[in-house]
């Protein structure tokens, strides 16, 4: 007899990652108090490259980066993270890209 074949493969990620969410939380913050990506890495002590694929949300984030980003907005590890939960829920968007203005 043949043992039962069990799928144990991860089921595929919903559209919008906690990677997404949690960018447009970080880009959001970042608007907010008036920060570059650049001045942000920094004072977070990551580079800004780096910051700019949290915020495209291709970039999955250690502990250690949360909370580097949390201090480096003046914030709790709590609000960024509820920040995060309000971007996928719909109650926080992410600004609009310099990039994206008719120019």
């Amino acid at each position: 007899m043949r043992p039962e074949i069990v799928d144990v493969r991860m089921p595929p990620m919903p559209e919008a990652s906690i990677k997404v969410h949690f960018g447009i939380a970080v880009r959001a913050l970042r608007s907010k108090a008036q920060l570059t990506q650049d001045v942000l890495g920094q004072r977070a002590r990551l580079h800004r490259t780096y910051i700019t694929d949290i915020e495209r949300g291709s970039r999955n984030v250690s502990l250690v980066a949360i909370e580097r980003l949390a201090k480096a907005l003046g914030i709790s590890v709590v609000n960024l993270m509820t920040a995060a939960d309000k971007a996928k829920s719909g109650k926080m968007s992410a600004p609009p890209s310099r990039r994206s203005k008719a120019r």
